[in-house]
Formats: C-alpha cells, sequence, structure tokens
C-alpha cells in the first residue's frame, strides 16, 4: 500500500505538470491563434540605415523578413546573427520599433590597404583588410556604385603580407592603425599613401604619390 505522504506528493506533481501542460498549451493557442494575428502587429515596414556601399535593398533581401508578418515572431538574435556573417558587415542593430516597423542599422567593414599575396600556383590574387585585419574581397565592379570601385582600386598596397610569419599579426596592426591615423588628416593636406612595407619585422616603410619614403 502507498504510504499517504507518497500518495500526496505523486498527486501533487500529476496537477503540477498538469498545469504546466495547460499553460503552455494555452500560451501556443494564445500566440497562434489571437497575438500573431493582431494586425496591428504586422511589420509594415522594414528600415535600413547603412554607412557604406551595401544598399538597404540589399540589407533587406539578406534579412528575408517580410512585410505582413508579426513583428513579434522575428527572432531577433538569430537576424542579427545572420546579418552579421556578410563578409562586409561588422555588427548589425535589430530594433523592433512598435506597432509596425523593424529598424535595421548596420556599420560595415572599412577597407584600409589591399595585400596582393602570391598564391601556391604563383597567381596574384587582391585582397582587402580592414582596420582589425579582417579579409574582404574587393568589390564586384559589375554591381557596386563605381565610385566605391574606384576608391578600392585606390587603396595603398600593404607589402610583405604573410599570414603565417610569426609577427605578421603585431605588423599588420600596426600598419592599418598607421594608414587609419593618415587618412584622418584633412583631406589634401598630406600626399596619397601608395604603399607600407612590412616586409622587414617591426619596420614600417611608407611611400607616398610623391615617391617620399618614411621609415619607423
Amino acid at each position: 500500500e502507498t504510504h499517504p505522504a507518497l500518495r500526496r506528493w505523486i498527486i501533487r506533481t500529476l496537477v503540477t505538470l498538469t498545469l504546466l501542460g495547460s499553460v503552455a498549451v494555452g500560451g501556443w493557442w494564445l500566440r497562434e491563434n489571437w497575438i500573431n494575428r493582431i494586425p496591428a502587429l504586422a511589420i509594415r515596414e522594414v528600415i535600413v540605415e547603412v554607412d557604406g556601399v551595401l544598399s538597404p535593398e540589399e540589407v533587406r533581401r539578406l534579412a528575408g523578413v517580410p512585410l505582413g508578418r508579426n513583428i513579434l515572431s522575428v527572432d531577433l538574435p538569430q537576424l542579427r546573427d545572420r546579418l552579421q556573417n556578410h563578409p562586409r558587415i561588422a555588427s548589425a542593430r535589430i530594433i523592433a520599433e512598435f506597432p509596425g516597423s523593424l529598424l535595421i542599422r548596420i556599420r560595415e567593414r572599412l577597407p584600409l590597404v589591399a595585400v596582393e599575396p602570391l598564391s601556391k600556383n604563383g597567381l596574384q590574387a587582391r585582397y582587402l583588410l580592414d582596420e582589425s585585419g579582417h579579409l574582404l574581397l574587393p568589390l564586384d565592379a559589375s554591381s557596386a556604385p563605381t565610385e566605391a570601385v574606384a576608391a578600392e582600386s585606390a587603396l595603398p598596397v600593404l607589402i610583405g603580407y604573410h599570414a603565417q610569419r610569426p609577427t605578421a599579426q603585431a605588423d599588420t596592426l600596426r600598419a592599418l592603425e598607421f594608414v587609419k591615423t593618415y587618412e584622418s588628416a584633412e583631406p589634401g593636406s598630406l600626399p596619397d599613401i601608395r604603399t607600407i612595407s612590412i616586409a622587414e619585422p617591426g619596420v614600417l616603410m611608407v611611400t607616398t604619390d610623391t615617391s617620399a619614403e618614411i621609415t619607423f
């Protein structure tokens, strides 16, 4: 015969589980049949703010959030992560603005230099590096704005870039920091940088478009 105290514990446990199950089912039913169908919560616009070459239309396509979808059904962290998987996006901030707007703020990676390493078969490729050393592919000239493509083509070339060299990361970041500081000067006040060499570990050698050389 079951002990009275054990029997009472079993009954309380079953009642609790039943109530929890009812709440869960009720919450699901409420969400699917009422909350998700409230017209006022339907997304009427997706506002995109960008700071680089990506267009708002391209970001909307990447986001894949259709108009009319219930704003509460959008998984904001998942949407942020999906956008940040794009190689040109450094960070994405998603804000649900009730009743029916979704705001997406994009901060893009800004390339500072180009690198032209030789591949194993001897072919030369061209990549770009942003301020953190993140590797980017150049813009597609067939689809990107002409001005942006031209600006990337004119970036300084980082010479001596070898990702596997022991001091490569420190030297690369030092060179990128120099370029970032140099480029922050008033436009036209300094000659443009043409190349910056880190071929010699711990040394930066800068060449400008006036053929001036600076070593430090």
